[in-house]
């Protein structure tokens, strides 16, 4: 978790509590064990607590109201999280009352699932507003609905001119994109040649590399104005196809 590793974090969680279910089934714990062997039965319950007690500091950066419930029925402090396994809530420590930590999810008809996905399934919005609806009712199939129609308070100034600078943006990298696929072999030739003697220009005058900067600067502007001169070259012939 110290080094944002989330996922990672979580599966650490899911695992710890995994262990525990599996060591109730193996430990056989019921009420059979309690009236055949009550120590047994005591030392199960007391790894158990316990194991419980360090889920609540593990699973606290992801369900910090669960981790509340499990403190408040163990009847326990806040705990930091350990570096191994121990006994911290000892024999004679009394329990609060027991609770579900979750409720039990009513999803009749896919109801529940439908509004989770309305809620946190990211561009379900905006796929209602498309139409036709692309494939898995994703908004891309479809026409693409106005950023204000779909996110409330998008119609502000603030919004209107994130959303104008995005548009601008994209706008501006495909007028490039399509300017360098119009460029002559030339004249690509001569940008590459230029911007590998301004990379070394700059190497040299960093001490990287050794080199004379005089030369290199002279030949720098050289290859400046054959490119000028072949740009206006390639203009004229254009204008003049017009």
């Amino acid at each position: 978790m110290s080094d944002t590793k989330l996922r990672n974090g979580l599966a650490a969680a899911m695992s710890i509590s995994a262990r525990g279910n599996q060591y109730l089934q193996e430990c056989g714990l019921d009420n059979s064990l309690l009236a055949n062997t009550p120590e047994r039965c005591g030392e199960v319950l007391l790894n158990a607590i316990n194991l419980i007690y360090l889920l609540s500091v593990v699973i606290q950066p992801f369900m910090p109201s669960t981790a509340t419930d499990i403190l408040r029925q163990l009847n326990a402090p806040a705990r930091s999280l350990p570096t191994e396994f121990s006994i911290d809530i000892l024999p004679g420590h009394v329990l609060n009352k027991a609770e579900h930590l979750f409720k039990k999810i009513d999803n009749v008809n896919g109801a529940q699932e439908k509004k989770w996905q309305a809620q946190f399934g990211g561009d379900s919005a905006a796929a209602k507003t498309a139409e036709p609806a692309g494939p898995k009712g994703k908004a891309e199939g479809g026409a693409v609905p106005k950023v204000a129609d779909v996110i409330p308070g998008a119609g502000s100034k603030k919004k209107k001119a994130e959303a104008q600078s995005v548009a601008q943006g994209i706008s501006k990298r495909a007028q490039q994109k399509a300017a360098q696929a119009n460029k002559t072999e030339e004249e690509k030739d001569l940008e590459a040649r230029l911007e590998a003697k301004t990379k070394l220009f700059a190497a040299i005058r960093k001490g990287e590399v050794e080199g004379d900067v005089e030369k290199e600067t002279a030949a720098a502007k050289e290859l400046k104005s054959e490119l000028a001169a072949l740009r206006k070259k390639l203009k004229e012939t254009s204008i003049s196809a017009e």
